[in-house]
């Protein structure tokens, strides 16, 4: 008698199964992510103070994956970070890896520079900071690449939620936080729940921190057309007031 274990039936039933919770479960973790991505920059822009443990994997992200600054030469662990970053799901040879850095000028000063390449890569992987999928094959570690994919969207978003909010905006009266969020959700441009509208009153107060809006009352923004009208009228006023609070009709 077979065992119910061991039966072929049982078995593609039960890997069916099993693949299906995966790609659920999966899915649900990347719309998370996505999703908690898209709340903390909406806090950060409003320049609240958020948990250690809310932030630790954006924070752990903004550290591992940088840009290196351009008169010093990366670590070789950032420098390796800074390349996958280009290509989050690409499998990266060590010779392929360590001939893209030299090209770059970040491979270590040593005779044994691919060795150092490969004994980084292994300790990363350890880290789980790169994922081993083959002999001397590397990637960034799925953990990393999709915080990355995710950060990438999410600065996609708030790029495409400025623009709108700058052609909404007109240039001659104010309109309320309330109002922008009603023209925009009926333009299909916002989402209509508390967690868009958070994200929307961030990116709001960055613009007007950035002088690309006026506010003219708390909550009221208006779009600013004309930079030398706003400067000069800037430097008009007193030493106490926020020049960006000014509101001058530029038309």
């Amino acid at each position: 008698m077979q065992s119910p274990v061991l039966d072929p039936d049982s078995l593609s039933a039960g890997i069916a199964t099993a693949t299906a919770r995966k790609e659920a479960a999966v899915a649900e973790y990347e719309a998370a992510t996505a999703e908690l991505e898209w709340l903390i920059q909406g806090a950060s822009l409003l320049g609240l103070d958020l948990q250690a443990d809310v932030g630790s994997e954006a924070a752990e992200l903004d550290e591992l994956i940088k840009e290196p600054a351009s008169n010093i030469k990366p670590t070789l662990r950032q420098a390796i970070l800074a390349f996958l970053r280009e290509a989050p799901q690409a499998h990266i040879t060590i010779p392929t890896l360590a001939a893209a850095l030299n090209k770059r000028g970040w491979l270590p000063d040593r005779a044994d520079a691919q060795k150092a390449v490969s004994d980084m890569a292994a300790l990363m992987a350890n880290e789980n900071q790169l994922e081993r999928v083959g002999r001397g094959v590397y990637r960034l570690h799925p953990r990393l690449a999709l915080g990355l994919e995710s950060r990438t969207a999410t600065e996609s978003r708030l790029a495409a939620l400025r623009d709108a909010i700058l052609s909404i905006l007109p240039v001659d009266r104010p309109l309320h936080t309330s109002a922008i969020r009603r023209v925009l959700v009926k333009a299909g441009q916002l989402d209509t729940d508390q967690k868009a509208y958070l994200v929307l009153q961030g990116v709001l107060s960055q613009m007007f921190m950035a002088g690309d809006l006026g506010r003219p009352a708390q909550d009221q923004y208006i779009r600013i057309t004309d930079l030398d009208t706003f400067e000069d009228t800037a430097r008009q006023m007193s030493d106490g007031d926020d020049p960006r609070a000014i509101v001058k009709s530029c038309g």
